[in-house]
């Protein structure tokens, strides 16, 4: 299985593989809200798979956000008290699969706290690529 990865449903910034990006923790560290107010926090291993703060891995993300059935939430942007009904976004696919960026762009990109929405962070990563 190769790389695949979402967008934060807040931010609509790109979650990053933390096999790839573990010098850089608030690109991968995640929240992942669902639609039964459940919610979990771990580490987005680039692969589909949540490795929570308890030592668990959850399996095979991709059904819940795909359904729309949940949402993930960088981290470093989720605010206690974020639900999944009040993030108004959602967790979109990640064009660079979470791993082929570049370092600063990625950089700049969280340090101005994302994109209004999922069409402008495209449009980013298009012309970043071009």
């Amino acid at each position: 299985m190769g790389f695949s990865s979402y967008t934060c449903a807040k931010t609509n910034l790109p979650i990053l593989n933390s096999n790839s990006w573990g010098y850089m923790p608030e690109t991968y560290e995640v929240v992942m809200l669902f639609k039964d107010g459940d919610r979990v926090t771990g580490s987005y291993d680039g692969y589909g798979r949540i490795d929570l703060d308890i030592g668990v891995t959850i399996e095979s993300i991709h059904a819940a956000l795909e359904n729309k059935e949940a949402k993930l939430v960088l981290q470093k942007f989720y605010t206690p008290g974020d639900t999944f009904e009040c993030i108004v976004g959602f967790s979109h696919r990640e064009p660079g699969q979470g791993h082929f960026h570049d370092p600063k762009k990625i950089r700049k990109w969280y340090d101005k706290g994302g994109f209004k929405t999922y069409a402008a962070y495209c449009k980013a990563e298009e012309a970043a690529n071009s």
